[in-house]
């Protein structure tokens, strides 16, 4: 005999009171384990330990994923795990709010990054179309400034 592979939560059904506290119970586990994944990530890449952050993305999307499903379940079962279940969904309520709140925080240190990197890069490309650009004399006997045709791509080495 094999042992059953648990039912996808897109998949289940809500049939009493049973069934709504075990997909409530799931979805506070999931949370559980996602939270501290996105803090960690925040804190990491507050301290510009990028390639440690990066190191959670696997994780932390598998739980995502995991996360808007059992939400999605939970949504297309509101009325019968409310009935069920009235105290676990709004305990789940009540934490889904609080790491919204952390969530928040993580995106914006996130866009923070990204904006920084973005800014280095293109520095660096300007700075390094400039020193490759011809300084000739124009028509008006001044040196022709730097056009932007003259910006060439860069590459990044990622094994420093």
């Amino acid at each position: 005999m094999t042992e059953r592979e648990p039912l996808a939560l897109s998949a289940r059904s809500i049939a009493g009171r049973a069934d709504a506290e075990r997909l409530c119970a799931e979805i506070g586990g999931i949370l559980d384990r996602l939270a501290p994944i996105v803090a960690e990530e925040t804190r990491l890449v507050r301290a510009a330990q990028l390639r440690a952050a990066t190191d959670l993305h696997d994780s932390k999307a598998e739980l995502s994923r995991q996360y808007a499903l059992a939400l999605e379940t939970l949504r297309s079962h509101a009325a019968i795990v409310g009935r069920y279940a009235p105290v676990l969904v709004e305990q789940l309520r009540r934490r889904h709010e609080a790491f919204r709140s952390e969530l928040q925080v993580n995106m914006a240190v996130l866009a923070t990054a990204r904006s920084v990197s973005e800014t280095l890069v293109r520095g660096v490309a300007e700075e390094v179309a400039t020193r490759n650009s011809a300084r000739t004399y124009g028509a008006a006997g001044a040196i022709s400034a730097t056009t932007r045709n003259a910006a060439r791509p860069i590459a990044v080495s990622r094994s420093l």
